[in-house]
């Protein structure tokens, strides 16, 4: 059982794994995410995919993408304050915390379970 595994959506996430959210500078007022980030979905939703065919044909029962939502690291127009970026959730938190709207990671995700039958 794999219990945590993911990346942030930004170029070289992939590369940090769980430490993607380094990418963000806490101590800017207001925090915002360290030069050179540039947010690339498709990283996050690679990244899972390949992990979770990964843990598939390597006989893993069941794996946990974290995760679903990451409010604390809110969505911003502006990309320098755009800490969603570093974030792990496979979605993007609404600024009402009730809503979101899923990003390719939730979709690339749903596209594998979707697919998957029988273990290999």
């Amino acid at each position: 059982m794999i219990t945590e595994f993911g990346c942030g959506a930004y170029r070289g996430a992939q590369v940090r794994g769980a430490a993607s959210f380094f990418a963000v500078n806490w101590f800017a007022d207001p925090p915002r995410l360290r030069a050179g980030t540039v947010r690339d979905e498709s990283v996050q939703a690679r990244y899972l995919t390949e992990l979770l065919e990964l843990y598939r044909d390597t006989g893993v029962r069941g794996a946990f993408v974290f995760t679903f939502s990451m409010p604390g690291f809110p969505a911003d127009d502006d990309p320098e304050l755009d800490l969603d970026t570093a974030g792990f959730g496979i979605v993007r938190p609404g600024a009402d915390l009730a809503s979101w709207e899923p990003k390719q990671a939730f979709h690339a995700v749903a596209k594998h379970y979707a697919a998957y039958k029988e273990p290999r």
